[in-house]
């Protein structure tokens, strides 16, 4: 499926979220919060609304997986719905992929920007 780059962003995501975090997404940036939930394999999401949602790990991998196509100046936005057609919480998995990855790389290949991430 999403493969070990995939894998290594949930990883990193973990720890970024082992407490709650304050976020904005990225096209119109409306403020949400996010947590990893206990058994790690979801995020609760709550947004302004004060609703929050769960949005599960293979929700990530469906957007992580278009993103891979995606050309690096266009991967952020959500143009023709790519993002949506695959998830409803496509907005706020961009904006804690972002997060976590960065603006650089090739998702398929190249590592991202972050530090933490290491080259085998």
């Amino acid at each position: 499926m999403e493969g070990t780059y995939f894998d290594e962003f949930w990883r990193e995501l973990e720890a970024e979220l082992g407490t709650c975090g304050s976020f904005n997404t990225l096209s119109r940036p409306e403020p949400f919060d996010a947590r990893m939930t206990v058994g790690r394999k979801s995020v609760e999401v709550t947004p302004g609304s004060g609703t929050a949602r769960d949005v599960k790990r293979g929700e990530f991998g469906r957007v992580w997986n278009v993103m891979k196509g995606v050309p690096i100046d266009e991967r952020y936005f959500n143009r023709d719905g790519r993002y949506s057609e695959v998830s409803r919480n496509s907005s706020y998995i961009l904006a804690l992929i972002r997060h976590v990855v960065g603006d650089g790389g090739d998702m398929s290949g190249t590592r991202p920007r972050r530090p933490s991430w290491r080259t085998p």
